[in-house]
This record gives C-alpha cells, sequence and structure tokens, in this order.
C-alpha cells in the first residue's frame, strides 16, 4: 500500500518564536501518532516548511486544518502524491530549524 505525501510552504504572519515551535511540535507529535502521520518542520526566518505523509485521509484533514491556522499566510503546496515507502517512518515530527 503506497503511502500519501504533501510538501508545502507558508509565511508566519509575525516573527516566528520558539514558543510557537515548541507548541506546534508539541501537538503535531501527540496528533500525528494517532493519526498515523510522520514527517519533518523547517523553519527560516518568517518561512514554514513542511512535509508529511501518510494515510490520505488522515493526511488531507491535517492540511485543511494548517491551512485555517491563522499564525501564517500565503500556503502553498509544493509537492503532493504517493510513495512506496515513508522517508520519515521515525519521526511522528522532527524539526529542522536555521
Amino acid at each position: 500500500m503506497n503511502t500519501h505525501f504533501l510538501l508545502y510552504r507558508s509565511k508566519a504572519r509575525k516573527k516566528i518564536q520558539t514558543e510557537t515551535i515548541v507548541d506546534i511540535l508539541a501537538k503535531s507529535i501527540r496528533n500525528n501518532r494517532e493519526e498515523g502521520l510522520t514527517g519533518f518542520l523547517h523553519t527560516y526566518d518568517d518561512q514554514f516548511l513542511q512535509y508529511l505523509e501518510g494515510p490520505q485521509g488522515p493526511l488531507m484533514r491535517k492540511v485543511a486544518r494548517i491551512q485555517k491556522d491563522r499564525r501564517h499566510t500565503d500556503f502553498l503546496i509544493l509537492a503532493e502524491g504517493e510513495v512506496e515507502e515513508r522517508l520519515f517512518p521515525d519521526w511522528e515530527m522532527g524539526q529542522i530549524a536555521d
């Protein structure tokens, strides 16, 4: 069974604070484990770059919630599709920050 993935970028409405990233990661780790999602979040200046993978239904619901999040704007899907196996099978949510 193939795994669905999605890569997006967005712009923070205000300067990204460490507390914001910690909050996003804590909630993502908990929720992604329950929904069978894995991936990573990269932040740089005022930009978010996130890769998510997992079952299509939970992935699309997660993306819909992210799009409605008022902490960012200019949401743009860069790539989406299917992969035969996960790139980040052990990361409920990894984080890379500059």
